[in-house]
């Protein structure tokens, strides 16, 4: 399959629509019911996510609710959105390419902070706000899935493209080109006409603004990602650093997450039996497994997906 990856507000449902308009088939449908009640502002275009957003592994495939399934050989040219947590725990034969979006983490914080405040005000307007879901501090959200999907590329090495959401605002034709000779399908200038600079909400932070411990770190991060410089051995052992330096941090937000996120399954659990609400799958334990991960980051109560 044809991976689309990266964290929220990242630009994968931008990379799902250049797939579509550059003539691939791709999986998922713009909104969901509950996505266009509730979050449609955030993304006008289209999300374009399925029930393999959460991977492709033995509880998305075959398909529990019909039965069917998709093979490995004949599925390679098909594209398809998985949240990092699902490329984790994704078979390999279904990672015949993978693109992965980053976006610099000062514009993502501010651009998931206002899909939270749109998902408030929809559910607010659905009268179901009891059910809104808890959220991870953004930047370590940001940091906790790049860091964990750069890990996991470098650990099984499948063929992986990783892009600069800025990159491919600023010369879509360079980057559409490159992609699709790289796919082997699909028209590059087609799918080029997905690209829609005049999108975006956010923008470069301004100097002014607080300074995170590691913004040096996050930063050099993208900018690898932006310049097309190699993830060599010392930076990935910086990035390693820095990972050890915020697990403290990064497994307290979790737990605490953890305990809000299992009292809004009770609520859930509540409304499916009164018929208001369908329920919620429990989430394990390990704080950073991808079914943990999946399970706080990318709930079905966020709206995106049911």
């Amino acid at each position: 399959m044809i991976v689309i990856t990266g964290t929220k507000r990242s630009g994968t449902s931008m990379c799902m629509q250049i797939l579509q308009a550059g003539g691939l088939e791709v999986l998922g449908t713009a909104f969901t019911n509950t996505s266009k009640e509730t979050i449609s502002e955030a993304n006008q275009r289209g999300f374009y996510e399925s029930r393999l957003r959460r991977g492709v592994y033995y509880a998305t495939n075959p398909n529990p609710e019909t039965g069917e399934w998709i093979c490995p050989q004949e599925s390679q040219n098909t594209g398809v959105k998985i949240f990092i947590p699902g490329v984790l725990r994704s078979d390999v034969a279904y990672l015949n390419r993978v693109v992965a979006t980053v976006r610099p983490w000062e514009q993502y914080v501010k651009s998931l902070e206002r899909l939270y405040l749109i998902e408030r005000q929809g559910h607010a307007a659905k009268g179901t706000k009891e059910f809104l879901s808890p959220h991870l501090d953004p930047v370590l959200e940001w940091w906790t899935e790049n860091f964990l999907l750069l890990r996991d590329l470098t650990t099984r090495k499948y063929p992986v493209r990783v892009i600069s959401y800025e990159a491919m605002l600023k010369d879509p034709e360079k980057m559409c080109v490159s992609l699709f000779q790289w796919f082997g399908v699909g028209d590059a200038m087609a799918g080029m006409q997905a690209v829609h600079p005049e999108d975006r909400t956010q923008v470069e932070q301004s100097s002014e603004a607080p300074r995170h411990r590691f913004a040096e770190v996050f930063e050099d991060l993208h900018d690898r990602v932006f310049y097309e410089k190699a993830f060599d051995d010392a930076f990935l052992t910086k990035m390693n650093d820095t990972h050890l330096a915020l697990m403290p941090e990064i497994e307290a937000a979790l737990e605490q997450l953890g305990g809000r996120t299992r009292r809004l399954h009770s609520r859930r659990v509540q409304a499916h039996k009164e018929g208001r609400l369908g329920p919620k799958r429990d989430s394990v334990s390990n704080s950073l497994s991808p079914y943990r991960l999946d399970a706080l980051l990318h709930s079905e109560a966020s709206g995106v997906w049911e």
